[in-house]
């Protein structure tokens, strides 16, 4: 009988370590994809097209008010600022929190970005809160919801 409750316990305990290992995993994964795609936009970024790979066919970012961006139509924006030479010069993310809930991430950032011009000129900056909410597929993350919260301008 013993043996029995031994084995039983021995199961238990790989199977639980199993499922530890795979969530810290997929945990560290989402770390890079969040990363990645983070960098995308920046001077050292590969630009638009990598943007756009990480982001989920059925995309969507509601933007001020009432509009709702879809995969096209962010891309083709990012698109657009790419090739007019703007980039992120500076970007200093901190990432919150992050959780995964099965097939779920959610991930809390708090973003500080400054941007240049096509002449390396500097070009604004952004101080705000991300929230991300990533899919896992195929072995992969892909964003399928952004939503972005600026802090308000603290001199206003």
């Amino acid at each position: 009988m013993i043996r029995y409750y031994l084995f039983i316990g021995i199961m238990l305990f790989s199977f639980t370590s199993l499922i530890f290992a795979q969530h810290n995993q997929k945990k560290s994964d989402l770390q890079k994809s969040i990363q990645e795609f983070s960098k995308s936009t920046t001077v050292e970024g590969g630009g638009w097209e990598i943007y756009g790979s990480f982001l989920h066919r059925d995309f969507t970012r509601w933007y001020v008010g009432t509009r709702v961006f879809d995969k096209e139509t962010l891309v083709s924006s990012v698109k657009d600022w790419w090739e007019d030479g703007t980039r992120i010069s500076k970007d200093s993310s901190k990432v919150i929190r992050l959780d995964i809930i099965g097939e779920i991430g959610i991930a809390r950032i708090e973003r500080f970005e400054n941007y240049i011009d096509a002449n390396g000129a500097a070009a604004g900056s952004f101080h705000g809160f991300v929230t991300q909410l990533w899919i896992y597929e195929e072995d992969t993350w892909r964003l399928l919801s952004l939503d972005i919260s600026p802090v308000p301008n603290e001199q206003e």
